[in-house]
């Protein structure tokens, strides 16, 4: 095959569709083997390119040529998406840490204080997982037992074993993923302050330098993993444009009316709202008394969550 001859400044500007496969082609294995060397793991360095040229496709229109060769600019969407990865390995190692608690809780063990409350989030979590995948976590995260073990009893495979456990932990880390990455913006937040963050690009967002309600739920949507915009929405277009009308299962963003905020019910039915306002006291109460008004505040969830 003749490789395009075209640098890669005009292949990302170029309006073919053509172009970007050209890119892709030129790039792929060198942005592999930039993963593969960090993960160790060439499925998961596969997987990481994919999403790189993913995202890369999304953004090219508001790629610019200059100075910087626009392999930087892919590399910097690669590094991105190996900090999320990161993330989200961490929060399931957190996930799976906070399951055995609660094993340790059951059989006896002196607990630390927060002990039920996040083993009764993770359990309440893996109670809405698929039979098969419910019950390989049950045996191989709270019970304990190796994944050999679980094949011989089950007959399934020992790679399906893995497979289920791994799937069904994707699957219960993402609601906790977003409640983290809620609550660490929430701790960074330091004061309240009405349109802070708009104008500046979440990547570089200082929450310390204070955040109104709707910067602080998309810088926490952007962490997550579940805002594509570079910048805050207003609380008016969370409304209409983030994710799909309703409430989710666990993560529910309620927008509109000049306010919007992250309610989370992981455990049973009790809802949890974070948020920040004005007045933390005053504006909680008066929130209270109108959220659930359709024509001011709508529910949006992401599917899944």
């Amino acid at each position: 095959m003749i490789e395009d001859p075209r640098c890669d400044d005009d292949l990302l500007t170029a309006p073919d569709a053509d172009a970007f496969g050209a890119f892709y082609a030129r790039h792929a294995r060198a942005v592999e083997a930039f993963f593969a060397r960090r993960t160790g793991d060439r499925a998961l360095a596969c997987d990481l390119t994919a999403e790189t040229f993913a995202a890369a496709l999304i953004a090219r229109r508001r790629f610019r040529a200059g100075p910087a060769p626009a392999r930087a600019w892919l590399y910097t969407i690669a590094a991105r998406r190996l900090a999320d990865h990161r993330r989200r390995a961490a929060a399931e190692d957190r996930l799976q840490a906070r399951l055995m608690a609660h094993r340790r809780t059951e059989v006896g063990a002196d607990p630390a204080p927060l002990d039920e409350q996040v083993g009764g989030q993770a359990l309440a979590l893996l109670e809405r997982l698929p039979h098969e995948q419910r019950e390989a976590i049950a045996a191989h995260v709270v019970a304990g037992h190796a994944y050999r073990d679980i094949a011989r009893r089950t007959g399934v495979s020992e790679a399906g074993v893995r497979q289920r456990v791994s799937r069904g932990l994707a699957t219960m880390r993402r609601p906790a993923q977003v409640r983290l990455a809620a609550e660490r913006v929430l701790d960074e937040t330091l004061t309240y302050s009405f349109g802070a963050g708009h104008d500046v690009p979440l990547e570089a967002c200082a929450p310390s330098r204070g955040l109104d309600c709707s910067s602080y739920v998309s810088l926490a949507l952007r962490r997550a993993g579940l805002l594509a915009s570079e910048h805050a929405l207003s609380s008016r277009a969370i409304a209409v444009d983030w994710g799909v009308a309703g409430e989710g299962d666990h993560v529910t963003v309620w927008a509109g009316g000049g306010h919007a905020w992250l309610e989370f019910k992981l455990a049973g039915e009790r809802a949890e709202r974070l948020q920040v306002g004005p007045d933390a006291t005053e504006w909680r109460m008066r929130v209270a008394a109108r959220e659930r008004r359709a024509s001011e505040f709508v529910p949006r969830h992401w599917p899944g969550l």
